[in-house]
């Protein structure tokens, strides 16, 4: 989420300075920055049709695809 929030910013920082991004340039940027362990989600992202690639559900889908990470990391040793 980190990286999200740090894309996010910069756009804002960009709108004010009156220089607004794109929508293209935001989800892109935030797409490419993804950890290692979320690069399977562009391929979902790419297969998407343009005015379905919203910034909103783009959060969102990356934020479940961390949730399942989280889920079934390895906690530990198993003793099986």
């Amino acid at each position: 989420m980190e990286h999200i929030t740090a894309v996010e910013t910069l756009a804002e920082q960009l709108k004010n300075m009156g220089e607004p991004p794109t929508k293209l340039s935001i989800c892109t940027k935030i797409i490419y920055t993804l950890p290692e362990h979320l690069r399977g989600f562009i391929t979902f992202w790419e297969s998407l049709n343009d005015d379905e690639q919203t910034i909103p559900l783009l959060i969102s889908k990356i934020l479940n695809e961390e949730s399942k990470n989280a889920m079934f990391k390895p906690q530990g040793k198993s003793k099986l």
